[in-house]
């Protein structure tokens, strides 16, 4: 599963790759979450949450564990 496509579906936001974004964890006011332009890597500078793209799927820090 793309990390795009996860974020979409475990936490209802649709980000885009080389953007900033409201952070789906923390919800901050300022666009403090960044996706990396080829979609390997997205993180909020705010609450340090991070989501990475791997050969299993998608590691989630909010959930300590790939889906």
């Amino acid at each position: 599963m793309a990390l795009i496509q996860y974020i979409y579906s475990q936490y209802g936001v649709l980000v885009r790759p080389g953007k900033k974004h409201s952070c789906p964890i923390c919800n901050s006011s300022r666009k403090t979450f960044s996706v990396k332009g080829d979609g390997s890597l997205a993180k909020c500078f705010k609450c340090g949450h991070y989501f990475v793209k791997t050969s299993h799927g998608v590691f989630d820090s909010n959930l300590k564990s790939a889906a």
